[in-house]
């Protein structure tokens, strides 16, 4: 039986690659995505997604999503990714998200803690400045 949840905690996770030269930085982000891609999904219970946060430097980070299969298709990814990048845009020069309000909501939190985390970009690469 499919449920939709009206509130879910996602947790999110950090990896820092900051510290690291430029090629180890690609082969860091690619072991994060390939681990992130073959942990599984516990279908009975949500989030069906994970959200990692990637600090390449100290401004620019990536966040690596990994979504189940079973809850987007193509349309929804595309969607969503275009929603990502709306928000970043707007948030980035101080403007409000143009995007409605959503009747469900989500909560972000950094791994281990309490507090809220505010996640405004997409799987690639996005700075404190803009997307370059």
């Amino acid at each position: 039986m499919q449920s939709v949840e009206p509130t879910v905690e996602l947790v999110l996770g950090e990896h820092d690659v900051s510290g690291l030269p430029e090629p180890e930085r690609e082969r860091e982000w690619h072991q994060v995505v390939q681990a992130q891609g073959r942990q599984p999904f516990d279908l009975a219970r949500a989030p069906l997604l994970r959200a990692t946060m990637v600090h390449w430097s100290a401004h620019e980070h990536r966040l690596l999503l990994t979504i189940h299969h079973i809850i987007a298709d193509e349309w929804s990814m595309e969607l969503l990714q275009r929603e990502i990048r709306q928000l970043y845009e707007a948030l980035a020069h101080g403007r409000p998200s143009p995007l409605p309000a959503l009747p469900t909501s989500m909560r972000i939190l950094p791994a281990g803690s309490g507090s809220g985390y505010k996640a405004t970009c997409c799987s690639g690469s996005w700075h404190t400045g803009g997307r370059r």
